[in-house]
């Protein structure tokens, strides 16, 4: 115990001083990032409850060292869904760019496909999402993003009919909550 006491301090010292004097942090205009990321979530509607996983890659250049524009695609693991494919288009805007922690809100259109035996489902997705990222080298970022505010709509077409609905959300809880790590080339 008294190992662990002495060597998590250290290691978080560690991650927070590494190349703090020669590192130039930021972002600049042309600068492509590329990364991937992973979160759970859950949900529950009355007696219907669902939980599940995403995985998301995305590519995004730098119009300027603010705002990025980009496109991403993933997969979920939906306890209720056979196959889960998305993909989608964005914006971010980082509100402290030259600064090695710094608060981003991504704006983003996402298309999901849906298979669970017969029935399909297509979801188009409007969600704004805030935001963190810290840069633990010059080209290397953490970033992490919860919950968001957005608008679905949800199409799901079986043998018998063809069902729509609409939905707005809000939410910032831990059920939303997506880590990733970013890779930037200049």
């Amino acid at each position: 115990m008294k190992k662990a006491n002495i060597l998590i301090p250290l290691f978080f010292l560690l991650i927070f001083s590494i190349n703090t004097n020669a590192q130039k942090y930021g972002f600049e205009e042309d600068d492509f990032a590329i990364s991937a990321s992973i979160g759970a979530f859950g949900s529950r509607v009355g007696e219907l409850e669902e939980s599940g996983y995403k995985f998301q890659f995305s590519n995004a250049m730098f119009l300027n060292k603010n705002v990025t524009a980009g496109f991403k695609f993933g997969f979920d693991g939906i306890s209720s869904v056979e196959d889960n494919l998305s993909f989608g288009l964005f914006s971010r805007y980082y509100f402290s760019p030259e600064k090695r922690f710094s608060l981003f809100g991504t704006v983003g259109f996402d298309y999901m496909s849906q298979k669970n035996g017969d029935a399909k489902a297509n979801i188009s997705v409007f969600k704004i999402t805030p935001g963190v990222s810290y840069f633990l080298t010059e080209n290397v970022i953490l970033e992490a993003a919860i919950g968001g505010f957005g608008l679905s709509a949800k199409s799901v077409i079986d043998e018998e009919a063809t069902i729509n609905s609409n939905k707005v959300f809000f939410g910032a809880n831990m059920s939303s909550l997506q880590f990733g790590i970013v890779f930037r080339k200049n």
